[in-house]
């Protein structure tokens, strides 16, 4: 329970001061429009994905619907740390491709070591079988997965904050990063039977490279796939449009 508490005020902490930085840097509109994304699908793609498709939960008293309470702020807190680190390294004026991209690297990373340390402490369990032979129970799929879903949240934000039409860009981000990361999460039961016929006949770092390009694969053009999307949506909400 100790833990918990710590970890839910340690997320706290960090989103409250993500919103304080958002507003006293940006404009109000881009300020709320990063945090209604970030809350928006941290309190939507985790209930449907462990509730739903059963891939992982939660254990612990500070939990609701199988989830922490706190989870879609540390989702907002991740995003908005990825987002601001690499508009720090780039600059704000470098090409929103470069910032996506680096962001999105950042955020695999940054989830990279939370999963793990939840799953270690036992905060959080996965019940995919291709993941049990992966130190801590931890894939490599699981950071791509939340690279590409980085990629969105910074591209689709860079791409349609323009518009100024912050309530109808957010609705679009959302819809085009729950519809694809949701879409994808559908599949992973098919690919079990695959990846336990591999296992057992390589050693782990063999599935480490089967696993990355399997998985770049999926997610790269599911990130070009996204940014298609959030173009056409930036330009069909920009004033005038038709």
């Amino acid at each position: 329970m100790t833990f918990e508490i710590l970890m839910a005020l340690s997320v706290l902490a960090m989103a409250g001061l993500s919103v304080v930085h958002s507003f006293a840097t940006r404009p109000r509109g881009e300020a709320w429009m990063l945090l209604c994304v970030g809350l928006g699908f941290g309190y939507t793609f985790p209930p449907i994905d462990i509730n739903v498709f059963h891939h992982y939960t939660f254990h612990g008293e500070l939990t609701l619907m199988n989830i922490p309470f706190y989870l879609g702020f540390a989702w907002y807190g991740f995003y908005y740390l990825a987002l601001s680190l690499a508009e720090h390294l780039l600059g704000r004026e470098a090409g929103r491709l470069r910032i996506a991209l680096l962001g999105a690297l950042l955020f695999g990373l940054l989830e990279a070591q939370w999963d793990p340390t939840l799953l270690e402490v036992g905060a959080m369990e996965m019940f995919l079988p291709s993941f049990a032979t992966w130190p801590y129970k931890f894939h490599c799929g699981v950071p791509m997965f939340h690279a590409f879903l980085g990629f969105t949240y910074i591209y689709g934000f860079l791409v349609l904050r323009q518009t100024r039409r912050y309530a109808a860009s957010t609705l679009v981000i959302l819809a085009v990063i729950l519809l694809l990361s949701l879409g994808m999460m559908s599949l992973i039961p098919q690919m079990e039977p695959v990846f336990a016929y591999f296992q057992p006949l390589y050693g782990q770092p063999v599935l480490v490279v089967l696993d990355a390009v399997h998985f770049s694969t999926t997610f790269v053009p599911a990130g070009l796939l996204a940014a298609w999307l959030l173009r056409i949506a930036g330009r069909r909400l920009q004033p005038g449009a038709e």
